[in-house]
């Protein structure tokens, strides 16, 4: 199995199944409140900084970044990289 499958699968089971939907909804920042409380001092742990560059791979939908970049205000936008199109696009929804 390569990398396309496996997005391709991804995709489909997060459009398409019910746990898939409830998954999307908890990895965006309502979820990240309620599962990941931890993360919304990691920039203090990780001591970033604004001339610092953050890279997330395998980002998900970006809700991460997002918290970061709202806790740093970094000089350069972080970058996220994920396998899954439909991750990326609940990121792009939420932002609209």
């Amino acid at each position: 199995m390569n990398e396309a499958n496996v997005g391709h699968d991804y995709n489909r089971w997060l459009r398409d199944s019910l746990s898939g939907r409830f998954f999307g909804l908890l990895s965006g920042m309502p979820g990240l409140m309620l599962i990941n409380p931890p993360a919304f001092n990691l920039h203090e742990e990780l001591q970033l900084k604004p001339e610092h560059r953050l890279l997330d791979i395998g980002c998900g939908s970006g809700a991460l970044l997002q918290l970061m970049a709202s806790k740093v205000h970094f000089r350069h936008r972080p970058i996220g990289i994920d396998l899954s199109r439909a991750m990326l696009n609940l990121d792009q929804r939420s932002r609209n």
